[in-house]
């Protein structure tokens, strides 16, 4: 099964508010949800997201500043329940929020709310004309990657991979973006935007289901011979090992 990001909604909402609503999700079973916020703020952190019809959220991952934070809380569900919205609670009476919610099918769903499917969560941040992330390589060939990224100015950002939605506005001046894709592995997601601004970034590797373990082997050999007190013999076909050339293996 190959992995499958869908952006389900995007939006800003500049007003000074402790709690934000987001758009009615229907959950779909083992999905995986990932909400990306960017807050505005003294004291801006996230302290727990709810609803959605998934139970509990977690908050997977963070890079915090004392005017600006960007988090991903992550949900999946066996059995999600109804339609419903997204509750955000904030530490403090925030002057916006930003966040982009995105939906992965073809993940690995152990673990818990999802926590099997993150390989890798790299962040990073800065003031410049662009931010990046930079991710460690791909575990799997069939991993894929999110990521999300605000900026501190009211104009246009892009992605170089597939685009959520931009949303921008100002009071105060914000532009947020996610990115995903389905077909390549970015190993340095980046954003750009015209002015030099203060920006925050995250980006996290998704693991596809039935990804496989590691072996440490590059692959099998041809059958060798094993000798023991009592003889030789050759194993069956199915018995096949890797060996250097060669070389006999003695077991004892």
């Amino acid at each position: 099964m190959a992995i499958n990001i869908v952006e389900k909604f995007s939006f800003y909402d500049n007003a000074d508010s402790t709690s934000y609503t987001t758009a009615s999700l229907t959950a779909i079973a083992n999905r995986l949800y990932l909400l990306g916020i960017f807050t505005s703020g003294t004291n801006s952190q996230v302290t727990s997201v709810s609803g959605g019809g998934l139970g509990t959220w977690a908050d997977d991952v963070d890079t915090l500043g004392s005017g600006r934070s960007l988090q991903v809380f992550r949900a999946l569900s066996a059995s999600p329940g109804a339609a419903a919205t997204i509750g955000i609670t904030v530490a403090a009476a925030n002057t916006g929020c930003a966040w982009c919610l995105l939906e992965a099918d073809g993940i690995d769903t152990s673990g818990s709310n999802g926590s099997g499917a993150i390989v890798q969560r790299p962040v990073n941040n800065g003031t410049a004309l662009s931010g990046s992330v930079t991710l460690s390589a791909y575990s799997d060939a069939g991993n894929r990657f999110v990521g999300f990224c605000g900026e501190a100015a009211n104009e246009a950002v892009t992605a170089d991979n597939t685009p959520a939605t931009n949303v921008l506005g100002g009071g105060p001046n914000t532009s947020y973006l996610g990115q995903y894709s389905n077909t390549v592995q970015d190993t340095v997601p980046t954003w750009t935007w015209a002015t030099s601004s203060a920006w925050r970034a995250i980006a996290l590797e998704l693991k596809v289901a039935g990804a496989a373990a590691p072996t440490g082997f590059s692959g099998w050999g041809v059958p060798v011979m094993f000798e023991k007190a009592r003889g030789l013999f050759r194993p069956r076909s199915h018995d096949k090992l890797w060996v250097p050339p060669r070389r006999r293996v003695v077991l004892v």
